[in-house]
């Protein structure tokens, strides 16, 4: 290849790189005005190819350099003398920051803990700083135009500035204004507790049924790490709720939490919300602890005089998740039809099964909530049964 061309097509790769590197901060640095209009589960999916754009450009980048300045001298050789500098260096440094991060997670994905997977996405900031000194010491194009080091200034603080107000300020400010602690541990299954959270003001802390938060309860052997639950109560003045199943070593010690344990709340976020309803009759399916924020949604839908047909799957009867509460709930309110489904008798549940339970189904707008298996079946059998997507609401709900 003309070594022109590669120079050219090199600079081009660093430039969609850095490009790359900025979206992937906004993207899943739970930036609240562009989480409001998409969702996180679909930034997050966004966040992940765009991953893997990243590492190409990434690869494309030194890789085309060091073919276009290495003449006789051979790549390899060439390669170690760009590397003699120490702002080639800082940049070289960063691409294996973000490499190594880049296809460890995915391939440790499953069985990382979401405390470390949260740390080794924290390199990657340091590794954006370094790359952006490389840039701004040895990028061309980008030290002599004033215009374009303006441009480039303006999109780090556009990224970065994003990132701390919604990523750090936006909980710490929630935390001092609001004081969040834990009021009282309520066991609700043998396997499932509920978190009552008590602050001040909790009035002017909005949240909607259907959404959720990251939780850090500042207590020995919990600060340390953060989870994403849903609230399990509607917003009131008194308190706040979320509703944990045993499904791991974490939400497993759930119970030893602490009366007056201080609580740092990230969110709210997510749009599993009744704003998204097509229409005023309702088909809700929940599985399992999907409940949780269907039960919150189903409570301010019945309360607008919604039309609401709940479909609650589980696989057996016995720890069922806010069972009373939900029974409750279709006692005191008409307008509210509850269908226990147990899978283990009556099989999966698919839209044949859901037509025979809920005749009008495609009358009404579908929310989904529950493992993920159980959406993606739902969802693609829905649809082939004639569902339009814009009629079937659901959230993947996982930040990895």
């Amino acid at each position: 290849m003309d070594s022109n061309i590669s120079l050219a097509m090199g600079r081009l790769a660093g430039l969609v790189l850095v490009y790359s590197l900025l979206l992937q901060l906004v993207l899943i640095g739970r930036t609240g005005w562009l989480e409001k209009i998409f969702g996180m589960d679909k930034l997050a999916r966004f966040h992940h190819w765009n991953g893997v754009g990243t590492l190409v450009m990434l690869l494309a980048h030194p890789i085309l350099l060091t073919v276009a300045k290495s003449g006789d001298s051979g790549f390899v050789a060439t390669f170690i003398r760009l590397n003699g500098g120490d702002d080639v260096l800082n940049g070289t440094i960063a691409a294996i920051i973000i490499i190594a991060v880049g296809i460890l997670i995915p391939i440790l994905l499953e069985k990382l803990k979401y405390e470390i997977w949260y740390y080794l996405h924290l390199l990657l900031y340091v590794a954006i700083l370094l790359a952006f000194g490389h840039q701004l010491e040895l990028g061309g194009d980008f030290r002599d135009n004033g215009l374009f080091v303006v441009f480039w200034w303006v999109l780090y603080v556009f990224a970065f500035g994003n990132l701390i107000l919604y990523r750090f300020a936006r909980p710490i400010y929630y935390f001092w204004r609001h004081s969040f602690e834990i009021q009282k541990v309520e066991k609700d299954t043998e396997e499932s507790h509920s978190i009552y959270i008590q602050g001040k003001d909790l009035k002017r802390f909005e949240f909607k049924g259907g959404q959720f938060a990251i939780f850090r309860f500042l207590q020995e052997g919990f600060w340390y790490e953060a989870h994403p639950y849903s609230f399990s109560s509607i917003h009131n003045d008194k308190f706040l709720r979320i509703t944990v199943k045993n499904l791991g070593d974490y939400s497993n010690k759930i119970r030893e939490l602490k009366v007056g344990t201080k609580v740092i709340i990230d969110g709210p976020n997510g749009v599993f919300t009744t704003a998204r309803a097509g229409n005023r009759k309702i088909l809700l399916i929940a599985g399992g602890v999907g409940i949780t924020p269907v039960k919150a949604v189903a409570e301010e839908m019945i309360k607008d005089n919604m039309d609401v047909a709940l479909i609650y799957s589980n696989r057996q009867e016995g720890n069922i998740v806010l069972e009373k509460e939900v029974d409750l709930l279709a006692a005191e309110y008409k307008n509210l039809r509850l269908i226990k489904f147990l899978s283990q008798k009556m099989g999966q549940l698919d839209p044949e099964k859901i037509k025979a339970l809920v005749q009008d189904y495609k009358e009404r707008t579908v929310y989904i909530c529950g493992p993920i298996p159980m959406i993606e079946s739902l969802v693609s059998g829905l649809k082939a049964a004639g569902l339009r997507g814009s009629n079937i609401i659901f959230e993947k709900f996982s930040l990895r």
